[in-house]
């Protein structure tokens, strides 16, 4: 009974909550590559800021702007706000608003990122820089950008205020451009960097990706690399998991194996990029995860959980998905001993960051595995960013929930993956110390 009354707490729950892209476009030839602008994710924060300087970070910590002295006549409210991630080869995570939108310093203020290993993805955190959406919906790139890897950052001195994300200048891209295979799928890969015919006085430069027949040509990159233009080749391409892999200079073939894996999964394909007259090395990798078909899969500290969304077998765990009270997309799946759910309101392809109760992010995480309740993370809509809930419950670390299909379509696919850390639940007071790593994947249908 305790089992049944909480899947139902946790999926009514899941109905009532109100939001959180990665885009990864197929290069074009030679053109610019342009999107809509991001859509904000969560709340704005604000400071003023006067002509003796001053800082702002963003509210999750991952974006902060130092404003030194002289660079503004007068005091001027300064705003960041998370809005979603339409860049091109942009990484995991979200892109920022700086406001007021054009705002120009008379000194140039420094922009930094924090960057996590979700972002990373495994490669190297060298092929970091900074990207910038101008007003036609095309991008620039910063060639300014600097890395600090010991700690974790990514900076550059900018003059204006616009829409800012961390993206690479290098990437391995998918065709089809996804991150997932059924068993005995196969997916072509090829490295991908920009190109650049011109850069301006500021040191930004317009950028557009290679098409197919043109990988290989000298890519634009940050003026840490022979003043930004470098030509590589690759290395050898290296496999971590079961399958195929065959390499042929720029390009590779991953074929998934027949059966899903019974060790590494998702499986990381990677290689090296090899900068002509120089010593730098940079790896790129790819991580593709094998999906079986209307299937739910959740690990917790490396014990497994899956349901079938279409199954028959109590024991081996019912799956739901569907969309309850405006819209909010929830889905999870239990049986006797476990129960898993999570929804999000607003759901789209791309990433959804869900942590520490940020206000405005409205979505729920939770599993009960029959000896425990582990942290359900629900974000709340209060504003709080303490840890503890004014119900007594508990907000865990983070969670990002990527959306690789998402149409919205009664009877279409919702496919996708999350990863992240929770907490132990505590009836009352704070979160538990005790953190737990989850990850999954999910290939449902949308029945509503």
């Amino acid at each position: 009974m305790k089992l049944k009354i909480l899947v139902i707490a946790l999926t009514a729950s899941l109905l009532g909550i109100g939001s959180c892209k990665q885009n990864d476009p197929t290069p074009n030839a030679g053109e610019p590559v342009v999107t809509e602008p991001g859509e904000p994710t969560g709340a704005a924060v604000s400071a003023s800021i006067g002509p003796q300087g001053g800082s702002l970070t963003s509210a999750d910590g991952t974006v902060s702007l130092q404003v030194p002295a002289g660079a503004l006549d007068a005091a001027t409210t300064i705003s960041i706000q998370p809005i979603t991630n339409n860049a091109p080869l942009g990484v995991a995570g979200g892109a920022y608003r700086f406001s007021p939108d054009g705002q120009r310093f008379k000194v140039p203020v420094k922009l930094t990122f924090n960057y996590t290993d979700e972002m990373l993805g495994g490669s190297s955190p060298e092929l970091f820089w900074i990207l910038t959406q101008v007003k036609d919906g095309s991008w620039e790139a910063m060639l300014s950008s600097k890395v600090d890897a010991s700690a974790r950052m990514v900076s550059s001195e900018i003059e204006h205020f616009s829409d800012w994300v961390v993206g690479r200048f290098a990437q391995m891209t998918l065709i089809p451009s996804q991150f997932w295979l059924r068993p005995g799928e196969s997916a072509e890969l090829q490295v991908t960097g920009f190109v650049s015919t011109n850069r301006n006085s500021s040191g930004f430069a317009p950028v557009s990706l290679q098409n197919s027949q043109a990988i290989g040509s000298p890519i634009l990159t940050p003026d840490f690399l022979e003043d930004g233009r470098a030509k590589y080749t690759v290395g050898q391409w290296r496999l971590a998991g079961e399958g195929q892999l065959q390499g042929n200079g720029l390009t590779a073939k991953y074929t998934a194996p027949g059966r899903m894996p019974t060790s590494q999964n998702p499986v990381a394909v990677s290689t090296e990029l090899i900068f002509t007259g120089s010593n730098t090395k940079l790896m790129l990798v790819s991580n593709i995860t094998i999906i079986e078909d209307d299937i739910l899969s959740v690990t917790v500290d490396g014990v497994t959980y899956k349901a079938q969304q279409f199954g028959t077998d109590p024991n081996t765990g019912i799956a739901y998905c569907g969309r309850g009270q405006n819209g909010v997309l929830s889905f999870g799946g239990n049986n006797a001993q476990w129960a898993f759910a999570l929804g999000i309101a607003k759901p789209r392809g791309g990433a959804v960051v869900l942590s520490n109760c940020k206000d405005g992010d409205g979505a729920e995480f939770g599993l009960f595995d029959g000896s425990r309740a582990y942290d359900y993370l629900r974000i709340t809509r209060t504003g709080t960013t303490n840890n503890c809930r004014s119900d007594g419950g508990v907000c865990p670390g983070s969670i990002t929930v990527t959306f690789d299909f998402y149409r919205g379509e009664k009877f279409s696919p919702v496919i996708g993956r999350f990863s992240g850390t929770i907490y132990d639940n505590k009836v009352t007071g704070c979160r538990s110390s005790v953190p737990h790593s989850v990850s999954g994947y999910f290939n449902l249908m949308l029945i509503n």
